[in-house]
């Protein structure tokens, strides 16, 4: 599936960037996330302003593009990296 996202204008630093956190709020938008789980958020390029931005998603995986190169992916894992319990 394939969707356009449209950053808000605090979605960016004073040098026209988007912020790491912004990938993060677009992971919990568009992945249905339940704990517990492991999420890998990868930062390939970035987000500038006036791009073209969509989001890309599989059942564990999404791809963010801006202009149709990939600024970003994540995967969703079953298992935490770790545990509160021995």
């Amino acid at each position: 599936m394939s969707q356009a996202w449209r950053p808000r204008f605090a979605d960016f630093d004073v040098l026209g960037h988007v912020n790491n956190t912004v990938y993060w709020a677009i992971v919990e938008e568009f992945m249905d996330l339940s704990a517990p789980v492991t999420v890998e958020l990868e930062y390939r390029g970035g987000i500038d302003r006036g791009q073209d931005v969509r989001v890309l998603s599989a059942p564990d995986c999404l791809w963010i593009t801006a202009d149709d190169a990939v600024a970003a992916s994540a995967r969703a894992g079953a298992e935490p990296i770790y545990s509160l319990t021995p």
